[in-house]
C-alpha cells in the first residue's frame, strides 16, 4: 500500500474536498460528510520530509501506516491524535513498514532474564501471581485466600493434618503412622505365597507318630506356614488331639527346625 496523500487524488476530487471543507461542518449534508469520511486518510496524512532517493523520511497522520511501502527504514511517523507518546520509527523495510513506538521497549529488545524482580510492580504481602480471570490476558496478583478458594481448600490448612484409620487396621497421626491390625483380621489369603514353606518326610502311622521331617528354603526371620494334609480322621485325632502324639509331632518339628530362627510357627490342619 502507498501512503495516502491528497495531492495524489484527481484534481476534481481535490477541488470537491476543498469546496466541502469550506462549508461549516454543522451545515454540511449527510452525503458531503460521508464523502469526506471515506477519504479521511488523504485529508489527515502529511509528508514532512523526503530523502534524495524519494523515500519518505518523516510523515504524520491519524493512523500508523503499518505495512505501507515508500518509507525509508528508520523513518519517523507522528500520530497526531496521540495523547501521550506518538512518535514511531520504521524498523521494517522500504516495501513493508513496521513501526515501533519510540521511548517504549518492545519484547524483542529485551534479553532473556534481564528483567529483575525489583523492576516488577510491587505486590501486597501474602499474595502471588496467577490469572484468575477466564481467558488469556494480563497476569494478576491474588491473595492466598483467593487461591485456596480456587483450589477448593477449606479449614486453616496450616500444616500436616491428623489422619485416623479405623476398621481392620487402626492408627492415627500426621505422618509415619503406626498402625495396629485388629484381632482376627489376618487370614490365609493375606499371607504372601513366597512365605508358605513346604516340607517332606513327616509321615503318619497308625499310632499317629511322626517320622523325621526335612524343611528347605527357610531363612532366619522367615514367617512359616505349615499345612498338614491328613485325611484319616483317626490319625487326625492321634496327631493333633492326643497329648503324647501331638507332643511328639511338635517336638519333631522343633528338632528339625532347631537351626532356624523363627518369628512365627503357624500350624493348620487340612481335611
Amino acid at each position: 500500500m502507498i501512503f495516502e496523500l491528497k495531492s495524489d487524488l484527481p484534481q476534481s476530487t481535490q477541488d470537491k474536498i476543498d469546496a466541502i471543507q469550506a462549508i461549516p461542518s454543522a451545515q454540511r449534508t449527510t452525503t458531503q460528510t460521508a464523502f469526506l469520511t471515506s477519504l479521511a486518510p488523504y485529508l489527515t496524512n502529511l509528508v514532512i520530509s523526503v530523502g534524495e532517493d524519494g523515500l519518505i523520511t518523516s510523515a504524520s497522520g491519524l493512523t500508523v501506516p503499518t505495512g505501507y511501502a515508500g518509507f525509508r527504514k528508520g523513518a519517523t511517523f507522528i500520530k497526531t491524535d496521540a495523547t501521550t507518546k506518538g512518535m514511531y520509527e520504521n524498523v521494517g523495510s522500504t516495501t513493508v513498514a513496521t513501526w515501533d513506538l519510540l521511548g517504549e521497549t518492545s519484547g524483542t529488545d529485551l534479553q532473556d532474564g534481564s528483567v529483575t524482580l525489583a523492576k516488577m510492580a510491587n505486590m501486597a504481602t501474602a499474595s502471588l501471581i496467577y490469572r484468575k480471570t477466564a481467558s488469556a490476558g494480563v497476569p494478576e496478583v491474588n491473595t492466598v485466600a483467593t487461591l485456596k478458594t480456587d483450589l477448593g481448600l477449606t479449614g486453616n490448612n496450616s500444616g500436616d493434618q491428623t489422619i485416623t484409620l479405623s476398621g481392620a487396621v487402626s492408627g492415627t497421626g500426621t505422618s509415619g503412622i503406626t498402625t495396629t491390625i485388629g484381632a482376627g483380621q489376618v487370614h490365609g489369603t493375606h499371607v504372601a505365597t513366597n512365605l508358605i514353606i513346604s516340607f517332606s518326610g513327616l509321615g503318619a502311622n497308625a499310632s499317629g507318630g511322626a517320622t523325621n521331617a526335612t524343611v528347605t528354603g527357610v531363612a532366619a526371620g522367615d514367617i512359616l506356614l505349615f499345612a498338614f494334609n491328613v485325611t484319616d480322621s483317626t490319625d487326625d485325632t492321634a496327631r493333633f488331639a492326643s497329648t503324647a502324639n501331638g507332643a511328639n509331632t511338635i517336638s519333631q518339628l522343633n528338632t528339625d527346625l532347631s537351626a532356624k530362627t523363627l518369628r512365627f510357627l503357624l500350624l493348620s490342619q487340612q481335611a
